[in-house]
C-alpha cells in the first residue's frame, strides 16, 4: 500500500529536507515540468531525485510504509554510507544551512580531531565537532563529489589541472604539518574532489 501524497510532503518537512517554502517551490516545478498538479508520491519522488533534491536512498525511505528515520539531531541522512574513501562515515545534510557532508560518531572527544577542527584552510577537509543527544559526532561539510581515483577513471585532466590539484594538496599538507597534525597516507583514493 502506497503512502498518500500529503504524507509524502509531510515527511519531507518533518525530516528537515524541505520546509513549507521548499515544498511549495518543488510542487510548482513538478507541475510545470509534468503538467500534473496531483502527482502520485512515486513520480514526485523520482522527480526530486532527478532534480538532486533527495537521494535515491531518501526517496525509498520516504516512500516506505513505516515512518522514515532519516533525521539525526540537526542532520538528515542522505546515504547510510559515504562514498570511498569515507566509508566509515554517513552522508548527511545539515538542516540549519543545507550543507552536504559526512558525519562520524565518535566514542569520546578526540584531541586529534579537535586539533584538526581548529585548522582552517580552503584545501583542507573541514571538521566540526557536535553533539547529538549523548553522542559526540564529527561533521565535515565537503559537498558532493568523489575521490580523485574515481575522477581519474571518468574525467580527463589537463597538465594545468593536475598541477593545480598537486598545489592544493601540498598547501593542505603544509597546514597540517605546521600545526603538528599527523595524517595518513596521501593517495588518490583518499583525496576528495
Amino acid at each position: 500500500m502506497a503512502i498518500e501524497l500529503s504524507e509524502f510532503w509531510s515527511r519531507l518537512r518533518r525530516t528537515g529536507i524541505l520546509d513549507d517554502k521548499g515544498c511549495s517551490k518543488w510542487a510548482k516545478q513538478f507541475t510545470a515540468a509534468t503538467n500534473s498538479a496531483n502527482p502520485d508520491p512515486r513520480s514526485l519522488a523520482a522527480f526530486l531525485v532527478q532534480s538532486d533534491v533527495i537521494t535515491s536512498f531518501q526517496a525509498k525511505t520516504l516512500l516506505a510504509q513505516s515512518e522514515p528515520a532519516l533525521r539525526v539531531g540537526g542532520y538528515v541522512i542522505r546515504e547510510p554510507k559515504a562514498a570511498s574513501p569515507l566509508m566509515r562515515f554517513t552522508a548527511v545534510q545539515r538542516v540549519s544551512d543545507q550543507a552536504i557532508g559526512i558525519m562520524l560518531r565518535i566514542k569520546q572527544p578526540d584531541t586529534r580531531l579537535s586539533k584538526h577542527a581548529a585548522v582552517k584552510h580552503p584545501n583542507l577537509q573541514p571538521l566540526e565537532t557536535d553533539s547529538i543527544g549523548k553522542h559526540d559526532v564529527v561533521f565535515s561539510p565537503i559537498g558532493n563529489g568523489k575521490s580523485l581515483i574515481e575522477s581519474l577513471k571518468t574525467d580527463s585532466f589537463s597538465s594545468r589541472s593536475i598541477a593545480l590539484i598537486g598545489k592544493k594538496i601540498a598547501s593542505a599538507l603544509a597546514q597540517l604539518h605546521q600545526h603538528d597534525i599527523v595524517h595518513g597516507a596521501v593517495r588518490a583514493d583518499r583525496i576528495w574532489i
